[in-house]
């Protein structure tokens, strides 16, 4: 499974995109259209790991099969590949 890798920066958690070799396209996709960052898990069978998405930030391969994402201050979403999921106006949007 492509994983993006938490890394600690000044106190923030800042993110470091995954190397591809060959991962597939179809992966589920967040999108953050609004002007503020977003705290958010992904939750799937191997646990729950917590991220950072920047204002305006598109972020790839969030999951390869299913999970569940959950947006602080915002909401939750189940996705699956092929799904994108995107932040507009403090709500979520999925597109499939």
């Amino acid at each position: 499974m492509t994983r993006l890798f938490p890394l600690a920066y000044a106190g923030t958690l800042v993110l470091a995109l995954p190397l591809l070799i060959a991962a597939p396209a179809s992966a589920a996709t967040l999108v953050n259209s609004d002007g503020e960052d977003y705290s958010f898990q992904i939750v799937d069978e191997d646990g729950t790991i917590e991220y950072v998405i920047e204002a305006g930030q598109t972020l790839d391969e969030v999951c390869e099969t299913k999970c569940k994402l959950i947006i602080e201050g915002v909401g939750e979403v189940d996705a699956i590949k092929g799904d994108t999921v995107v932040i507009r106006e403090k709500k979520i949007e999925k597109r499939s």
